[in-house]
């Protein structure tokens, strides 16, 4: 009977075209093609010089290097593995986009460079965008092209060839950072010189994105504006509003929850300082 079951449960996911992956796999990021990423956005005012958004693509990087025409450090905040081929940016995606969680930075390092090597030798590759996700993490997937690996590089590598500044944050998906990691954004950006612009990005530009760019808010004006109006104003900038929880069976609400409450911790904190 349990077999039976176990089959009728694979048949209906087959059937509504939704999968949970067991292993990572290859997927393109965003819309590459697209004048500019998913959720760009420019913050530039009080203080700050932010862009955010979802992943990039080469062309999309150069196009906004060229608008800028200043220098710009890129924060990446995504643990799971990922990189560019041909400049196309794809990631390795797993269920929930979680497949390096717990792992060690060092360890997240080596398989992801691992993975872009082991592209190198295909004659061609095929590129597959996520089409719909379930509210469990499962996903859609659909073909969209193949191509003919030619040049492959970690974001770190494109950065520094086009010329801009690199800091990578191993920040789970859906999940809220560690205190340390919030402590090492403190301690980088006040290494950055004040005529150079963050951009900080994840996968979608959402969840992330906007409580790093709202961090660094409160760390430059968090005793200058209330933290509902932190909110609002990076809501309506096109991020994010992380007061709004998911409902409390999704397996993001938890997290949600700590997430919303590590920025109020940090917005007090800033403000008694």
């Amino acid at each position: 009977m349990l077999r039976l079951l176990k089959f009728g449960f694979l048949f209906m996911a087959a059937a509504l075209g939704y999968a949970k992956p067991s292993a990572p796999f290859l997927v393109l990021d965003g819309k590459p093609n697209d004048l500019l990423p998913k959720r760009f956005r420019v913050i530039d005012s009080r203080g700050l010089k932010a862009i955010a958004s979802g992943q990039f693509s080469e062309r999309q990087l150069v196009y906004i290097k060229n608008q800028l025409n200043e220098p710009v450090v890129i924060i990446d905040l995504r643990q799971e593995s990922h990189g560019f081929v041909n400049g196309y940016p794809v990631s390795w995606y797993a269920a929930k986009n979680q497949a390096n969680l717990h792992k060690p930075q060092e360890t997240i390092q080596a398989e992801e460079q691992r993975l872009l090597s082991s592209l190198a030798d295909k004659k061609s590759l095929l590129i597959e965008e996520i089409k719909a996700k379930s509210k469990s993490g499962e996903i859609q997937t659909r073909p969209l092209f193949t191509l003919k690996p030619e040049r492959i590089e970690s974001e770190q590598a494109l950065a520094a060839r086009l010329g801009f500044g690199y800091k990578r944050f191993y920040v789970t998906d859906h999940r809220p950072p560690t205190k340390s990691q919030v402590h090492e954004l403190q301690e980088f950006i006040s290494t950055v010189p004040e005529d150079t612009w963050i951009y900080f990005h994840c996968r979608g530009g959402s969840g992330r994105t906007t409580a790093f760019v709202l961090l660094y808010d409160i760390f430059k004006n968090g005793q200058s504006l209330p933290l509902s109006a932190l909110f609002k104003l990076h809501h309506e900038k096109g991020g994010k509003d992380l007061r709004l929880l998911p409902e409390k069976k999704s397996y993001q609400y938890q997290d949600a929850v700590k997430r919303l409450r590590l920025i109020e911790e940090i917005y007090v904190n800033s403000h008694q300082a």
